[in-house]
């Protein structure tokens, strides 16, 4: 909601190689089921919304341009919404997400609720660490109102 209210977009990059996989009981409807959940909650107790989710059904084997820490979600997200990713954040809770968020060009924030940093190669130190979702979006807000370049 903090987000929301700061007006600002959001949007999700998830990778789900579950989809994908063979051997996995999961597919795309599964996971429509959650991203329905997800979206309902949202909106119910938290009075707040997501602006797209871009997801990657592919397992890691197949080395695609989608998945994290690979970038195409965050392009196809540019492409949507076209923004500047030097004025834009990545929120996640594990190397992939930092290591994703650094190579588009933007500010990366680990949230410490997640995995353990340190196992995906080739991740730098994220700007911000923060311990839930809600100070990373505190983080957001604080660090635009900071920077005479944005207007909220």
């Amino acid at each position: 909601a903090l987000l929301n209210s700061a007006r600002l977009r959001v949007a999700l990059a998830s990778n789900q190689g579950g989809i994908g996989h063979k051997d996995r009981n999961f597919d795309w409807e599964r996971y429509y089921a959650i991203e329905r959940k997800m979206h309902e909650l949202l909106t119910r107790e938290a009075n707040a919304h997501v602006d797209a989710v871009f997801v990657c059904p592919h397992p890691d084997y197949d080395r695609c341009a989608c998945r994290k820490p690979e970038t195409g979600m965050f392009v196809a997200a540019q492409q949507r919404f076209t923004f500047k990713p030097e004025r834009s954040y990545m929120i996640g809770d594990s190397d992939v997400d930092i290591v994703a968020g650094e190579r588009f060009g933007l500010k990366t924030i680990w949230v410490r609720s997640g995995n353990a940093r340190g196992s995906a190669s080739g991740s730098q130190a994220p700007n911000w660490e923060a311990a839930d979702l809600y100070e990373a979006a505190q983080i957001i807000v604080n660090d635009l109102g900071q920077n005479a370049e944005f207007e909220l």
